[in-house]
């Protein structure tokens, strides 16, 4: 009888532990940030890094995303499964090292542009075409073997000053013809410096008007930070 009480008393234990491990687990996909859900995951016991579960509730009626470079001080490099019928473009941050396959469904479902703000190589989604900056479409097709789901984004964002991150690129766009520029990130920070606008020319003699512009057909915009 003792025997048997013991056992039970094994098996209450073991169900505690599991309903416990299950709520952490539901805590860490309940980690949110304004737009997205969220997991912290450890590489190899290296560092955390954020894996992106899904949209709030806010995000899934937005139409301009970014995937951050960093939540809570932590990288963004991964992303799994998330739909949204109302997206126009996705930003994808040049900290991003993986989107699982198969998983962005927006992409075939909506139209949704994706556009990916790294110069460097890595695992990305293979079932869904992006837009990249000309020098990362060139690179990812020196090191695969083939860019065939890449596509050259016709609007490129400049930090515009020396060793800056990501080779110098900010963020990039693309704009269909007669389209103009419905979405305008947030400014770029740079220490010591206060950001001044963007400008047509390296040297910020000519101050860029995103009021009223129309996209020609192929024409390409390079725009570059001011700084004061």
């Amino acid at each position: 009888m003792k025997l048997k009480a013991s056992a039970i008393l094994m098996i209450l234990i073991l169900i505690l532990c599991f309903c416990m491990s299950g709520c952490s687990c539901e805590n860490d996909e309940r980690l949110h940030t304004e737009d997205f859900y969220y997991r912290i995951l450890s590489a190899t016991g290296k560092y955390d890094y954020v894996y992106i579960t899904g949209l709030t509730e806010k995000a899934k009626n937005a139409e301009f995303l970014i995937i951050p470079d960093e939540i809570d001080g932590m990288p963004v490099e991964s992303v799994g499964t998330f739909t949204s019928m109302t997206l126009k473009k996705l930003y994808v941050s040049k900290s991003v090292r993986r989107i699982i396959k198969g998983r962005i469904l927006f992409a075939r479902s909506s139209g949704c542009k994706v556009l990916y703000i790294s110069n460097i190589f890595k695992c990305i989604e293979e079932n869904c075409t992006y837009y990249v900056s000309e020098h990362a479409e060139k690179n990812y097709r020196e090191k695969s073997g083939g860019a065939k789901l890449m596509k050259v984004a016709n609007v490129s964002y400049w930090y515009n000053y020396p060793d800056a991150p990501n080779e110098g690129i900010y963020f990039i766009d693309d704009l269909n013809e007669g389209e103009g520029f419905e979405f305008v990130p947030p400014d770029p920070t740079r220490d010591n410096f206060t950001f001044a606008g963007w400008y047509s020319d390296e040297e910020c003699t000519e101050p860029f008007d995103m009021d009223g512009f129309s996209m020609s057909a192929d024409q390409r915009i390079n725009l570059y930070a001011g700084w004061k």
